[in-house]
């Protein structure tokens, strides 16, 4: 078990480090103009800040260089320490592997300090506290996601976004290091990191989660046992009379859900409109489009109906969210 801990805090490591690479290749000017003012979420995360309120805990590896390239040789040493074991035992192949091993994750932590010298320069105009502030309260408040024991990992990346550079936070909630896979929830949140405008939001469900959504599901909707459909859980039976039925519990469940809430930015859902997309099979997801009244738009996706198991109040965890308003304008 303590070696899947360690597999699974190197892949965490890793995955950031890869993140970093994409985000800091591109050498284009960064939309950072004063004139775009940060909205009402980002006033309200300052005067948080500044007024002894609530300050949700994150880690920024670009922050601190030195003691992030230090964590991750940590954990490497210790799986060369495995090796040193293999090889005390006569295991001659081992030593190959190990310096093999050694000479790659060397060249590894290079890149990976260089990556993160040019993220610790994007200066975005929302700090890393601000962002933090920002995205825990929509894991608290949408999804239901008890942050006073845990702490946000943070990156800043720069994309290309309708013919504009722009920077931005991605905040992840990684799964508990209890040495398990799939133990607990993991969740991330996508922030404009000039305005603070929320850009994507996110649930993975626990395994004990998923199984209860596997043994609740709605009658419109055909789990696969096609063993080739690989990452398909299944499709919506859209001529099924059951399936409008089903169209309308959802509306309601998001209604609901997302009226005046973080995720909203306080406004109200005026209009919804739900339906199937064809993915790896036909009429694969469940797509719905969310106007508000302020005039902006979202839209939830799903692959798999959670409408059945409400995630004890909060359904949004059961859907992938996308600010729609964000790229159209």
């Amino acid at each position: 078990m303590k070696r899947n801990k360690k597999k699974k805090e190197i892949i965490l490591l890793c995955a950031f480090f890869i993140a970093s690479l994409s985000a800091c290749t591109t050498q284009k000017s960064v939309v950072t103009s004063d004139s775009l003012q940060p909205n009402s979420n980002v006033q309200a995360a300052l005067e948080q800040q500044a007024g002894g309120g609530k300050n949700y805990n994150y880690v920024w590896f670009a922050e601190d260089i030195d003691r992030a390239i230090e964590e991750y040789r940590n954990s490497y040493k210790q799986d060369l320490e495995q090796f040193n074991e293999s090889i005390q035992s006569g295991d001659l192949s081992a030593k190959q592997e190990y310096e093999s091993f050694q000479k790659e994750m060397e060249q590894e932590l290079a890149c990976a300090r260089e990556e993160l010298e040019k993220e610790r320069l994007l200066d975005p105009v929302v700090s890393a506290q601000e962002a933090a502030n920002l995205a825990g309260l929509v894991l608290e408040k949408n999804y239901g996601i008890d942050l006073s024991q845990k702490e946000l990992r943070l990156s800043c990346m720069k994309i290309h976004v309708n013919g504009i550079d722009r920077l931005q936070w991605h905040a992840v909630l990684d799964e508990e290091a209890d040495g398990s896979l799939f133990s607990s929830c993991t969740a991330d949140v996508t922030l404009d990191a000039t305005t603070g405008e929320l850009v994507t939001a996110e649930y993975y469900p626990s395994y004990e989660e998923y199984q209860s959504i596997s043994s609740s599901l709605p009658e419109c909707y055909q789990p696969t046992d096609d063993p080739d459909a690989l990452g398909v859980y299944g499709f919506y039976k859209v001529d099924d009379p059951a399936f409008d039925e089903f169209k309308q519990k959802v509306s309601e469940q998001i209604h609901n859900a997302l009226s005046q809430s973080v995720l909203a930015n306080g406004a109200n859902v005026s209009g919804i409109e739900i339906c199937a997309v064809d993915g790896a099979v036909k009429n694969e997801t469940l797509s719905i489009s969310v106007t508000y009244d302020n005039g902006n738009t979202a839209l939830l996706t799903s692959t798999r109906p959670s409408v059945n198991y409400d995630f004890g109040g909060y359904p949004l965890r059961g859907y992938q969210y996308e600010n729609t308003s964000y790229y159209n304008s």
